[in-house]
């Protein structure tokens, strides 16, 4: 039965209306100001999500203008105001003195006695990056008043969600057309490296489909909203529905397909039924069931992921310590300088240098988390008040409340379905962020805010501003809508204000001018750059490229690269880089960042052993390096690949002395490491010697046969290197055939079936088993010749070979397998 919306039941439930304006107390009519608010985020995203300078400028631009236009109508309660105050003023900690907190930490002296790296003495090691976050969370708490403040009614809160969920689909829609090449938005954040986990207007695709799943729960909000109505916009919302459910599967997220699950549950539970609590919970477990099901069995990415989770070798759970890792090492950073943290806009700069965590592959750019994230930027003073006004607001929506006699309350009934889907679109957000960063972009964070707003009961307000209190606002909002003029003016290289946003500006232009061949100029942008940045590794990094350049004493260039090397003291690629840079200038000098990246990669890692093969390619032409270079091999592993890479002749006799020099017991090697010796020494070395050690030593024959059966064949003793093949080569299981065997019925499916290996290895064992060894010896040739054919066929006809007394030939056709062939 249709539900139909009764004031009759609304007056009897003590709910108040305007007789002027017919709506209820605590509601603004006709809530166009929330819409204009819900525009701004949908807007927001289709611009770049405020990722670089302009889409920044443009995002808090249009932020400032909505404010302007669209003040708060109604005050706040005094804690979740006050808290609102804390969380706009508590970022400025980050500019009081650190002895205030604590005093400053000891890597501070240490760049400072090293590398002479100065850093003021503020709570935050890079002041000027904090001083321009502050302005963003200001911004943004001005945003969240905004929105908390407006009190719209029933009819502004529905069009605010429709525009939510339609702009949801617009963007999701945006995203699957670029992802198919139908278009293209070079402003939307890319990433240019190896890794590349984009989708949508976010650098980060799980953020995108994090976006998806509020998208999906939004429509399917709307077209019950509308079936509960009888209105046919209802069936354009069930067709928008589609556009991010599939952009989830495309974007292959398990995260953004869970969380919608999590959603829809929570939503239909508290807002679809009128049940019991165990049918409440059937509904939810069934959603999440048929959510989980067809993706689980879909063929595309996102099926393969999920069903990673559940598909294991041994029936164990797939898992990653690296996550939990991070979590520890920021939780013991944070207990460290627990009340005002570390100042906003650090992590990346700081965390490196305090962790002890030995991740040598990797550079974090945050933990994994908002709520660490906050509690490492901006302490404890500044995450009791967002707790505290999350609980605010949690209470102030309340989605699951009702009245005694079970109906909403008072005016509510309007509101309540739609404020429950607002409610879990901020929660769904909000339990993202615990595990992610999202709202740490702009437009991600400006959406969360719309939908508290939207949640929040219009009876949780105070009074009405005043025209003081609203003309405040107007000013922060034509504040708020200044700072994006200077950020647009930034990106436009209008001018260079001291701000972290301008070191991204000064590192472009010193790029283009080094690349125009002008180092000098490109230098001074570099000096500027760091003298606003002065923790920036990368800036470091890149002066000292320039001074090599420009033909400058090496010790200056080698000064700033060891600068950027104790910035980052874990990362291996930075130092690996740096090598290959010296090789131009100073050769010689490689090695010092060379033996710093193999003293951060673990000793026995693959990784390990692929940078020092990199490191022996590159010297290829600077043989002076090889003596410095052997230093660098400190395990039978590198010492090896070492001498695959020597020339042969007198270098390969000098390191093999130092080899066996440095592992007298050979026999201690793993097994690996001798069949991987013995072969280089075969192909570089004095094969003589190497076939004396393996006769005196017969503990190392199994590990060094090969060579010795290759010896035999040199010397024209063919068959004794088949029969010593033969001793350490494993043969597959023989496949039993009858003496009567139907040998043309065999040779029919052969010829029927000639690019199938078995119904010639079927064939072959036949007319083996029938002494018809002429015929097998044609058949298996034929068997070899197929591209799909097994490799122990090369064995069987060697052995086969052998017992026709052609031992040449044996030996011919066994020598190219003698690597691929298994051991038994």
């Amino acid at each position: 039965m249709m539900e139909k919306e009764s004031t009759q039941n609304e007056v009897a439930a003590g709910a108040s209306r305007s007789p002027q304006t017919g709506v209820l107390a605590h509601e603004t009519p006709p809530g166009w100001r929330q819409v204009l608010l819900t525009v701004v985020v949908v807007a927001a995203f289709v611009v770049g999500s405020g990722y670089s300078v302009l889409s920044m400028g443009l995002v808090t631009l249009l932020m400032g203008v909505a404010v302007f236009l669209a003040p708060p109508q109604f005050r706040l309660p005094w804690w979740p105001a006050l808290a609102l105050l804390a969380v706009a003023v508590m970022p400025g900690l980050g500019q009081l003195p650190a002895a205030w907190f604590g005093g400053t930490e000891p890597w501070r002296q240490t760049l400072w006695e090293a590398w002479g790296i100065a850093l003021p003495g503020t709570v935050s090691a890079d002041p000027l990056a904090s001083m321009e976050s502050w302005l963003q969370i200001a911004a943004g708490a001005v945003w969240l008043w905004t929105c908390l403040g407006q009190g719209t009614g029933s009819s502004g809160r529905r069009w605010s969600l429709g525009v939510l969920a339609g702009g949801g689909a617009l963007v999701a829609a945006l995203s699957l057309a670029e992802r198919g090449g139908l278009v293209s938005f070079p402003w939307w954040p890319r990433e240019t490296g190896p890794v590349q986990d984009y989708f949508g207007p976010f650098a980060n695709r799980n953020h995108m489909a994090s976006l998806n799943a509020i998208g999906a729960l939004l429509c399917a909000a709307m077209a019950y909203d509308g079936f509960r109505r009888q209105s046919r916009v209802a069936w354009v919302f069930v067709a928008l529905f589609w556009l991010p459910l599939v952009a989830i599967f495309v974007n292959t997220s398990r995260g953004g397909l869970l969380l919608l699950a999590l959603g829809l549950g929570v939503w239909a539970t508290a807002s679809a039924m009128r049940g019991n609590v165990l049918r409440r919970l059937a509904v939810f477990c069934g959603l999440a069931l048929v959510v989980g099901s067809v993706a689980v069995v879909s063929s595309g990415g996102l099926g393969g992921r999920l069903r990673s989770l559940i598909e294991t070798d041994r029936g164990g759970v797939v898992t990653s310590t690296l996550r939990s890792d991070l979590a520890r090492e920021t939780l013991a950073s944070v207990a460290g300088k627990p009340w005002a943290g570390h100042g906003f806009d650090t992590f990346a700069l700081v965390f490196p240098l305090e962790t002890g965590l030995p991740v040598w592959d990797v550079r974090f750019m945050h933990p994994e988390s908002d709520l660490l994230l906050l509690l490492f930027e901006g302490g404890v003073l500044f995450v009791l008040p967002v707790l505290a006004l999350l609980f605010w607001t949690a209470l102030a929506s309340g989605p699951w409340k009702r009245s005694r006699k079970g109906k909403p309350e008072s005016g509510e009934r309007l509101g309540r379905r739609l404020r429950q889907a607002a409610a879990v679109g901020a929660l769904m957000a909000l339990l993202h962020s615990v595990f992610d960063v999202p709202n740490r972009g702009l437009a991600y964070g400006l959406h969360t805010a719309v939908l508290l707003g939207l949640a929040v009961r219009g009876r949780s307000l105070g009074a009405a501003a005043s025209s003081l209190e609203k003309g405040i606002f107007r000013l922060l909002g034509l504040g708020i809508a200044g700072l994006g003029v200077m950020w647009l003016g930034v990106s436009e290289k209008a001018w260079v204000p001291d701000l972290a946003s301008s070191v991204t500006l000064l590192r472009e232009e010193a790029v283009e001018k080094g690349q125009e061949g002008d180092f000098r100029e490109a230098l001074r942008r570099v000096d500027h750059a760091l003298w606003l940045a002065p923790l920036n590794y990368r800036l470091y990094y890149h002066r000292a490229q320039l001074l090599l350049y420009l033909r400058q004493r090496p010790e200056r260039a080698l000064q700033d690269f060891g600068r950027a090397r104790a910035l980052e003291p874990h990362y291996a690629g930075l130092c690996l880089e740096e090598g290959r840079q010296w090789l131009a200038f100073a050769p010689e000098l490689a090695i010092i960042p060379w033996r710093e990246a193999l003293n951060r990669l673990p000793p026995h890692a693959a990784r390990t052993i692929e940078a020092y093969g990199g490191m022996l390619a590159d010297t290829y032409p600077h043989r002076e390096l090889r003596p410095a270079l052997w230093t660098l091999a400190e395990t039978p592993d590198m010492q090896i690949l070492f001498l695959r890479n020597c020339l042969a002749g007198e270098e390969w006799q000098h390191y093999l002395e130092l080899f066996l020099k440095a592992n007298p017991a050979l026999e201690r090697l793993a097994p690996d490491q001798l069949k991987a010796f013995f072969k280089v020494w075969y192909d570089l070395g004095d094969r003589k010697a190497l076939c004396a050690l393996l006769g005196r030593e017969p503990k190392l024959e199994p590990y060094g046969w090969r060579a010795l059966a290759a010896d035999l064949a040199d010397q024209g003793r063919h068959d004794e290197a088949v029969r010593l093949a033969a001793k350490y080569l494993k043969r597959q299981p023989r496949v039993s055939a009858s003496v009567a065997a139907d040998i043309p019925r065999l040779e029919r499916a052969f010829v029927f079936n000639a690019n199938d290996p078995r119904a010639g290895v079927e064939l072959f064992v036949a007319q083996r088993g029938l002494q018809q060894l002429k015929e097998a010896k044609s058949t298996a040739l034929k068997v070899l010749a197929l591209p799909s054919a097994p490799v122990y066929m090369r064995l069987e006809l060697a052995l086969l070979l052998a017992d026709m007394q052609d031992y040449r030939e044996a030996w011919e056709v066994l020598a190219p397998g003698l690597e691929t062939l298994p051991e038994r």
